[in-house]
C-alpha cells in the first residue's frame, strides 16, 4: 500500500505508512533480514522524491553495506542498491560520488547480464547523464548513441523508453549548440509518438512535444514553441490533471515562452500558479518549489520589480543552502541569480562578493573548465566592468574565451556570447576597431549557427551597429539599425521593451 501511495506521488502518505513498515520488520524480524532492507530502500526512494537527500543517503548506504555483506557485491540487488545511491549522489550534485558508483554498476550489469539486458542499458544512460551534469557532453553523447541504438534494435523505434533515448540524446546536442540535430531528432520522436504509437494524448507524445518546444526557445521561435506548449498544456491538464508533475512542468515551461518574448504578465500569472502548485504538493522546501521561485523572481527582475526579486531570491537561497548544501549546484545557482539583481539595483559590492563565492565554487567543485565556471567568471567579468574595473574585466574575459573555445569549440553559442561580452569590453575602453572585429564575427556565427532572426543574432547587429556609430560611421549603422528595428517589431511586436529600445 505504501509503494501503491507512492507511485501516486503522495509522499507524505507513504512515508508515513513505509516508516511504519520498517520499524515492525525490523523488531520483528531484525534489520538484516531481507524484507527489512527491501522496506528500507523504500523508505529510502520516497525521502529522494521528496529532496530529503541526506535522509535517502543515510538509508541507502546501510541498504548498500548490508547487500554487499549479505548477498555479495555482485548480486542484483546489491547492484540496484549501488544504482540508487548513485542516483542520490547526483541529486547532490556529487557528480565524481555518482559516476565511481555508476561505472561499477555499468561494468558489473554488462558482465553479469549482457550489455544489451534492460538493466545494463539503464546503468549506461545514468553514467551518460552525470557525464552531461559534469560538462562532459562527448562522452555523453558516446554513451547516449549506444543506448540509442541498442533500445531501437531490441525494443524498436516506437518504444517510450527508445523515445526517451532520443530525448536525452538530443539535449546533448543542444548542449553543444547542435541545435538542428537537436530538433531534427526531437521532430521524428514528435511524429514517431504521436502518429505512430500511442496518439497525441498520450504522456509520451505530450513529454515529446514538449522537448521540441524546448528545442524552439533555444532557437528563439518563441511563436513555434507557444503553439506547442499550449497544445502539451491543454492536454496534459485534460489527460492528467493540473496538479500532475508533468503539466505543472509544461506550464513552467510556456511561462519562460512567455517571458522570452516579453509578455512579463503572462508569465507572472502561470509561475505564480506553478509555484502555488509546488509549495502545495510537494512542500516549500523541495527543489521543484525553490526553482519555481527563482523563475517567477526572474520575471520580477524583467518587470522591474528588483526588491520583489530580491526577496524571493533571499528566501530561495537560504531555503537551497538549508536542504541541498551551499555547495550544491542549485544552491551555487541560485546565488549566481541572486548577485545579477544587486547588479541591477547598482550595488557592485554585494554582487562582486557573491560572484567570488560562485566562481570559487565552480572552480572548486566543478573544475575551471566547466561550462557553469565560464559563464561564473563572465558573470564577474561584467560586474567588474560596472564598477570600471575595465583591466580586471578583460583579463577574466579573455581567460573565459580562450577556455570556452577550447572545451566547447568556437562556435558554441557560450562562446559566442563570450567574445560579445569581451567585445563590449573594448568599447567602453574606447578600442572600437578591436571591438568592431569581434563584434563582426560574432554576428557572422550568430546569423549563420542560429539564424539571423534569432534574437541573439538581432543583438548582435544592435552591438555591431551602436560600434559603427561611436566610429562615425553613421551609414553602415543606420543599414543595421533599420534591420533591428524591422525584426523586432516583426518578432516580437512593436510593444516589446527591445523594439521600443
Amino acid at each position: 500500500l505504501g509503494r501503491s501511495i507512492r507511485n501516486q506521488g503522495r509522499w507524505k502518505e507513504a512515508e508515513k505508512l513505509l516508516e511504519e513498515v520498517l520499524e515492525k520488520f525490523n523488531r520483528i524480524l531484525g534489520a538484516d533480514h531481507p524484507s527489512s532492507i527491501t522496506a528500507a530502500a523504500h523508505l529510502a526512494w520516497t525521502y529522494r522524491n521528496q529532496g530529503r537527500w541526506n535522509d535517502a543517503e543515510r538509508l541507502e548506504e546501510e541498504v548498500l553495506e548490508k547487500r554487499n555483506g549479505i548477498m555479495g557485491a555482485d548480486h542484483p540487488d546489491s547492484i540496484t542498491a549501488a544504482a540508487h545511491l548513485a542516483w542520490t549522489y547526483s541529486s547532490q550534485g556529487r557528480w565524481k560520488d555518482a559516476e565511481r558508483l555508476e561505472e561499477e554498476v555499468l561494468e558489473k550489469r554488462n558482465r553479469i547480464l549482457g550489455a544489451d539486458h534492460p538493466d545494463s542499458i539503464t546503468a549506461a544512460n545514468n553514467l551518460a547523464s552525470t557525464y552531461w551534469n559534469q560538462g562532459r557532453w562527448k562522452d555523453a553523447e558516446r554513451l547516449q548513441d549506444e543506448v540509442l541504438e541498442k533500445r531501437n534494435r531490441i525494443l524498436g523505434a516506437d518504444h517510450p523508453d527508445s523515445i526517451t533515448a532520443a530525448n536525452n540524446l538530443a539535449w546533448t546536442y543542444q548542449s553543444q549548440g547542435r541545435l538542428g540535430d537537436a530538433e531534427r531528432l526531437l521532430e521524428s520522436v514528435v511524429e514517431q509518438s504521436r502518429n505512430r504509437i500511442q496518439g497525441a494524448d498520450h504522456p509520451n507524445s505530450i513529454a515529446a512535444a514538449a522537448w521540441v518546444a524546448w528545442t524552439y526557445q533555444n532557437q528563439g521561435r518563441w511563436k513555434d514553441a507557444e503553439r506547442l506548449q499550449d497544445k502539451a498544456l491543454e492536454t496534459s491538464n485534460r489527460i492528467l490533471g493540473p496538479d500532475h508533475p508533468s503539466s505543472i512542468n509544461v506550464a513552467a515551461n510556456l511561462a519562460s515562452t512567455y517571458l522570452s518574448q516579453g509578455r512579463c504578465n503572462d508569465a507572472e500569472r502561470l509561475q505564480e500558479e506553478v509555484l502555488e502548485k509546488r509549495n502545495r504538493i510537494q512542500g516549500p522546501d523541495h527543489p521543484d518549489s525553490i526553482n519555481a521561485a527563482t523563475n517567477l523572481a526572474s520575471t520580477y527582475l524583467s518587470q522591474g520589480r528588483w526588491k520583489d526579486a530580491e526577496r524571493l531570491q533571499d528566501k530561495a537561497l537560504e531555503t537551497s543552502n538549508r536542504i541541498l548544501g551551499a555547495d550544491h549546484p542549485s544552491s551555487i545557482t541560485v546565488a549566481s541569480n541572486l548577485a545579477l539583481t544587486y547588479s541591477i539595483q547598482g550595488r557592485w559590492k554585494d554582487a562582486e562578493r557573491l560572484q567570488d563565492e560562485v566562481l570559487e565554487k565552480r572552480n572548486r567543485i566543478q573544475g575551471p573548465d566547466h561550462p557553469d565556471s565560464i559563464n561564473a567568471a563572465a558573470n564577474l567579468a561584467s560586474t567588474y566592468l560596472s564598477q570600471g574595473r575595465r583591466k580586471d574585466a578583460e583579463r577574466l574575459q579573455d581567460k573565459a574565451l580562450e577556455t570556452s573555445n577550447r572545451i566547447l569549440g568556437a562556435d558554441h553559442p557560450d562562446s559566442i556570447t563570450v567574445a560579445s561580452n569581451l567585445a563590449l569590453t573594448y568599447s567602453i575602453q574606447g578600442r572600437w576597431k578591436d571591438a568592431a572585429r569581434l563584434q563582426d564575427e560574432v554576428l557572422e556565427k550568430r546569423n549563420r549557427i542560429q539564424g539571423a532572426d534569432h534574437p541573439s543574432s538581432i543583438t548582435a547587429a544592435a552591438n555591431l551597429a551602436s560600434t559603427y556609430s561611436n566610429q562615425g560611421r553613421w551609414k553602415d549603422a543606420e543599414r543595421l539599425q533599420d534591420e533591428v528595428l524591422e525584426k523586432r517589431n516583426r518578432i516580437l511586436g512593436a510593444d516589446h521593451p527591445d523594439s521600443i529600445t
